[in-house]
């Protein structure tokens, strides 16, 4: 059912007199159609009348699937509220298909039509995805009406505005509806039967702990996997801090006078600039930084090294970007993993900071669970030196010494050390939402002076370049004069025909018949990005200072030059439309997406910056509390959202 038809449905059934009025559900048949309408019939009167309703046990073998799963672990009472919808198709179903035998008839029958008659195969599979997303759907429906009192009936939001306001929901049920029709069959096999077959070699031991666990987020076929692996250390970085892997930080100073002056690590690089950097220059704080997830220790060691160890006279605002739940376990991190892929991260884009953390709360009880299952053991999964295979480790640990990033940096900071700590949750390899980025400028209004700015997250790469490249942009622009005196001569004439601002990007006498390629992609000028420049309103100022930004943060990766290394990579693959291609395709036109929306946001602070002129001051972010949200701003610029939603666009 569509959410508007749950809506209907909710307001049928709460504005009657429960005591004098019974409910029928009819369709054509009496099966499908009024056997959903009966469900969500049935979970509605149970929440607005619950001391009349018991609910019973769900037998133990009903299969799990993992788009359930994944499902489970973002919701607030996963497992109990799938209890309840399990229960409730029962009691419907009686007389009717279950929804749960639909599904897994389906995956039978396209099994094997899949050789057989390909054409009824993608009927079949489409069956039973519909079959799955109804079922994702009950749950969902049930966690709303969970996450309200049935007293507020006519007062509480519908549920499609519920669904609107968790987007993490939608990311994962979009995952699943726009999978290859491959992946959409794999996606109906219970996990309990995706344990057989090729891929990593399991001792019967570890087999059975993975398939026994039963948690709402350490669920069946979930692992912990080590956060560090061989080689995530870049070993060209300057600075290098023991468990603290890829730290490095950019000097907010450089930063300001870049803007005028350029230099080295404006122009060319951070990494280069820092490679010629005598170990005898001192650097000058405030700083920019990032690294990797650290461990407990090593947490220490940075502050320490940044003079916000106990008695120190600076202050670290440390603001990690991970989406996905990670747990500490004897001082290391752990992230939680699919048996079935387990380098991948699980993604859920946009969901908030409390439901990452509610994850982590419950993942702590989950594994204080197991370690008592198993004698104060609990399975851990590490990567071998050399390879990608995974080493499964039995490893004793104290209660005490299982604790979430929050409890890790709470007791950091109850030693003395100088650290204030957030989660901002931001999707690997993407770009951050609109949401987000006023996340970060919400957060850099909290740096005044004596405060240093930190980010992480997994390997200190993409999300921490991007929160990196995201702090410098407002260093630049905001408090500081130099900007002033550019942005008259970098204005966009609003008479002037498009195509000749596009290629404005250069003087005409830089512009040289044989440009090569490889430097027009690696200074970013994609057709998308050229028509962007073009409708903005400080297009090429905003293009150059994003630039500027990116090259001095590019320790790790430049996050413009990145977008070409993916377009190579595409172009040397030859089995177009496969999987990999695809995952590289993605990644590619991410990276571009990326790039898009950082020279919108720094347009956005140049038009901000005009109405909210202040004297200069050090600290960076003050001017930022003056500032419309980035939201609203995009909101009111159609033309912006268009090029990038309206069209289809290529790596060109």
């Amino acid at each position: 059912p569509e959410w508007r038809d749950i809506d209907d449905l909710q307001a049928l059934v709460a504005g009657v007199d429960h005591s004098k009025t019974a409910i029928i559900m009819n369709d054509q048949v009496g099966l499908g159609r009024s056997t959903t309408g009966t469900i969500i019939a049935t979970l509605l009167t149970r929440w607005i009348r619950p001391k009349t309703q018991q609910v019973l046990q769900s037998p133990s073998y009903y299969p799990n699937y993992q788009i359930i799963n994944s499902l489970l672990r973002v919701i607030k009472r996963g497992l109990e509220n799938k209890q309840i919808v399990d229960y409730t198709m029962d009691q419907c179903s009686i007389g009717a298909r279950q929804l749960r035998d639909i599904i897994e008839s389906a995956r039978v029958q396209a099994e094997k039509e899949k050789e057989e008659d390909p054409s009824q195969f993608k009927r079949t599979v489409k069956r039973g995805i519909t079959a799955l997303e109804r079922y994702f759907l009950f749950i969902c429906f049930q966690a709303y009406l969970d996450s309200t009192s049935p007293s507020l009936v006519n007062e509480t939001e519908s549920f499609s505005h519920w669904m609107e306001r968790h987007p993490e929901l939608n990311t994962i049920l979009d995952d699943l509806l726009h999978a290859s029709e491959e992946e959409q069959f794999r996606s109906l096999m219970p996990v309990e039967k995706s344990l057989t077959g090729d891929g990593i070699a399991l001792s019967s031991e570890v087999m059975s702990v993975v398939s026994r666990r039963h948690g709402q987020v350490l669920a069946q076929q979930t692992i912990l996997k080590h956060d560090a692996f061989p080689g995530c250390q870049k070993m060209s970085l300057k600075e290098k801090i023991p468990g603290a892997y890829n730290f490095r930080r950019v000097e907010i100073s450089k930063i300001k006078s870049a803007v005028k002056y350029g230099g080295m690590a404006a122009t060319v690089g951070g990494l280069a600039a820092d490679m010629e950097r005598s170990d005898e220059d001192p650097l000058t704080a405030p700083f920019i930084c990032g690294c990797a997830m650290p461990n407990k220790d090593a947490v220490k060691s940075i502050l320490k090294a940044m003079q916000a160890g106990p008695g120190g006279k600076r202050r670290v605002l440390w603001t990690c970007l991970r989406e996905e739940p990670v747990i500490y376990v004897n001082k290391n991190p752990y992230v939680l993993r699919l048996f079935i892929d387990p380098l991948k991260n699980l993604e859920t884009t946009g969901i908030s900071k409390e439901r990452v953390e509610g994850m982590e709360d419950q993942m702590k009880y989950e594994v204080l669970q197991e370690l008592k299952e198993y004698d104060g053991r609990i399975l851990l999964h590490d990567e071998e030196d050399g390879s990608f295979n995974l080493v499964p480790v039995w490893e004793t640990v104290p209660p005490e010494e299982v604790e979430t990033p929050g409890e890790v940096f709470a007791s950091i900071r109850a030693e003395g050390y100088q650290v204030d700590y957030l989660r901002i949750p931001i999707t690997d390899e993407q770009a951050p939402i609109p949401d987000v980025f006023d996340q970060l400028i919400q957060r850099m209004q909290e740096a005044n002076q004596g405060y240093d700015i930190m980010f992480n997250c997994q390997m200190g790469r993409g999300r921490t370049t991007t929160g990196m490249v995201v702090a410098s942009l407002l260093s630049m622009i905001l408090s500081n004069d130099a900007i002033g005196d550019m942005t008259d001569s970098f204005m966009v004439d609003s008479s002037s025909n498009v195509n000749t601002t596009i290629f404005s990007l250069q003087s005409d006498e830089e512009i040289d018949e044989s440009y090569e390629e490889r430097e027009r992609y690696e200074n970013g000028e994609y057709r998308i990005i050229l028509q962007l420049v073009s409708v903005l309103s400080y297009g090429k100022l905003a293009k150059r200072l994003t630039d500027q930004a990116i090259n001095m943060c590019d320790h790790m990766q430049n996050l413009r030059k990145a977008i070409y290394d993916y377009k190579l990579r595409l172009e040397t693959m030859t089995d177009h439309g496969s999987k990999k291609w695809k995952s590289v395709h993605e990644v590619a036109m991410n990276y571009l997406v990326r790039y898009f929306y950082l020279i919108v946001f720094t347009n956005y602070l140049l038009e901000e910056m005009g109405s909210i002129k202040g004297e200069e001051d050090d600290n960076s972010f003050k001017e930022a509390k003056k500032l419309t949200t980035f939201k609203e701003w995009l909101k009111n610029r159609r033309e912006i959202v268009n090029i990038i939603s309206l069209q289809s666009f290529d790596l060109c």
